[in-house]
């Protein structure tokens, strides 16, 4: 059939890509994505976008998507470990950027990823506070700054369910 020889062909030619430069960052993300959406294996996508991020950690949108696969499936933890580390490299998008208002129009993608991290990173903070509430002062810091950067009801009803966590201790 012809989705299973695009399918062996685009296999093909990231294999061969990779044969070449093994360690290419872009080619572990484009294996995996294509793995995702062309054959819905997310195992594959999963191990694919681990190590995109291995290879060069401040890819945000891999990031992303190997968070919100882990999100899918009910492990938010993980989740969380990846974007607190994306989150903590200075290079990604401090807050101070995300804050600025005259923030060039090239930039608007990095800081919608920075905004989109922020405001994940809080969902699994929130989705694990009935094991820890450990994560909660932290995402409540990132919720904060997105709600300065765009204000949301949404948002704010995280913030105050984290608040009141907090305050139940």
């Amino acid at each position: 059939s012809s989705s299973s020889s695009s399918s062996s062909l685009w296999k093909e030619y990231f294999s061969a890509a990779l044969s070449v430069t093994p360690r290419n960052h872009l080619i572990h993300k484009d294996f995996g994505r294509c793995y995702a959406q062309e054959e819905g294996d997310m195992r594959s996508a999963r191990q694919f976008l681990s190590r995109t991020v291995q290879y060069y950690p401040l890819d945000v949108e891999a990031t992303i998507a190997l968070a919100r696969m882990f999100l899918d499936t009910r492990q938010p933890r993980a989740a969380l470990r990846r974007l607190d580390k994306l989150l903590s490299l200075k290079e990604v998008l401090p807050d101070e950027d995300m804050l600025r208002p005259d923030v060039p129009v090239a930039w608007q993608p990095r800081r919608a990823q920075g905004w989109e991290a922020r405001v994940m990173a809080a969902t699994c903070a929130l989705q694990c506070m009935n094991r820890s509430t450990k994560y909660l002062p932290k995402a409540m810091e990132r919720l904060e700054t997105c709600l300065q950067a765009a204000p949301s009801p949404q948002l704010e009803n995280m913030l105050a369910a984290a608040r009141h966590a907090l305050a139940s201790e």
